[in-house]
């Protein structure tokens, strides 16, 4: 719980940024810093040719079902979706 007047900083990620960022509209006198990660706020934007693209590319990407998705399959598809080169995966560590 933050102090009065000392704001508190709010972490959102997908969903939770968005909520982030309407919780820190409706009061920006208590927020003292908003970090987002991912938030899934792209619809707002559907108006900017950059957006439009990004949504027209991973529109139809999602699986029908829950099995349908295997970790090579989110990878490859949340990363060329968005222009990104798919690294082949690491085994082990270091």
């Amino acid at each position: 719980m933050a102090l009065l007047g000392t704001g508190a900083h709010l972490v959102g990620h997908g969903n939770g940024g968005v909520v982030a960022l309407l919780a820190a509209a409706r009061r920006p006198d208590l927020v003292r810093s908003l970090a987002l990660v991912q938030p899934s706020a792209f619809t707002a934007a559907t108006d900017r040719p950059l957006v439009a693209a990004l949504l027209d590319r991973v529109r139809g990407l999602a699986p029908t079902a829950a099995h349908d998705v295997t970790p090579e399959r989110f990878l490859r598809e949340s990363t060329e979706s968005v222009g990104l080169p798919v690294r082949p995966p690491r085994c082990g560590f270091g």
